[in-house]
């Protein structure tokens, strides 16, 4: 099916600004609906679409953002909350999380039927900010309450970049959860393990996967100091036997991205890789793992390169 000149206007319009389009006419909502169905365009949500072309460009961060900006111009009392305002944020989040919902907050207990695609959370106080061109919840109610729907794993790249921007502090998350009644363990939880040291996501992901498998909790960003010169190791543990191990956390840009590796070949980072865990056992490092993201979400393959490492198991402070 051919678009229309007048549909094509609309595209261009909601382009410039960065948002998804809509239909204001039974005509134009008829002829986007019949236009998605030919696989021309993508339907986001009720009455809300992107060129097919537009929609595989952007990652899911940009596209909650195109649909929220949408919807915020037609629902101007919407809070947008959960993981679109962690993306409103520019917060690190795992994009995992972008499931096709729409959340938003309300101030009142929801009184219509629930919806597969909009999810409502109860703020009776809501306090709002505008971030990437909608109205979001404040840093601190975004991860109080992304904590309290997903698992350490999904919200501790949250914290820790949260922190490490100075975006809030831990001390402006614990005064809004004071204000709520109700059980924020969750929160707690990742507020005791974060740390602004996380210098990506992928780190943060990798420590909850470490956390939440028993591990003791590993240092972070380590220096060792090799005849004057710094390396820095993402995690270390020290044992009380002496063997002083690290994990270093290789991200697939590092090989594949030229700004990555200063324009070194493949071979020539492998090289390096190694030369480099030479220099850490000549400073007393006993044991070195890598792991990468792939091993991270499967957690299988990390857990077990941990235990056969012997790093140690120890009591949770957090019973699951």
């Amino acid at each position: 099916m051919r678009i229309s000149a007048g549909i094509k206007t609309i595209i261009d319009q909601a382009s410039e600004k960065k948002r998804c389009f809509y239909g204001t006419t039974h005509s134009e909502r008829r002829a986007m609906l019949n236009l998605a169905r030919d696989g021309e365009l993508k339907r986001t949500y009720c009455n809300t679409y992107m060129t097919a072309r537009q929609w595989d460009e952007l990652v899911p961060p940009d596209r909650v953002l195109y649909t929220a900006r949408s919807l915020g111009e037609r629902h101007e009392q919407w809070v947008f909350a959960g993981h679109i305002a962690a993306a409103a944020h520019e917060i690190d989040h795992p994009w995992r999380i972008h499931d096709g919902t729409v959340v938003i907050a309300v101030s009142c207990s929801p009184t219509v039927r629930p919806s597969s695609r909009l999810r409502r959370v109860y703020a009776p106080r809501v306090v709002s900010c505008t971030k990437s061109g909608i109205t979001v919840t404040t840093i601190e109610r975004t991860l109080i309450d992304c904590a309290l729907m997903y698992s350490l794993q999904d919200v501790l790249p949250m914290f820790d970049s949260a922190l490490r921007k100075e975006a809030t502090t831990k001390e402006a998350i614990l005064q809004e959860c004071d204000s709520l009644r109700r059980d924020v363990g969750g929160v707690l939880r990742a507020l005791h393990y974060a740390d602004a040291r996380s210098e990506n996501g992928g780190e943060s992901e990798c420590r909850a996967v470490i956390i939440e498998a028993g591990f003791m909790v590993p240092e972070l960003q380590v220096e060792f100091n090799i005849d004057g010169i710094i390396k820095r190791a993402d995690f270390v543990w020290r044992l009380p036997d002496g063997r002083v191990i690290v994990l270093e956390f290789d991200e697939m840009q590092k090989y594949a991205d030229p700004d990555m590796t200063d324009h070194r070949s493949i071979k020539q980072v492998v090289v390096d890789e190694r030369n480099r865990e030479d220099m850490l056992k000549s400073a007393g490092v006993t044991d070195i793992i890598r792991t990468d993201y792939a091993e991270v979400t499967a957690r299988t393959p990390l857990i077990a390169k941990l235990t056969s490492a012997g790093v140690p198991r120890v009591p949770s402070l957090w019973p699951a």
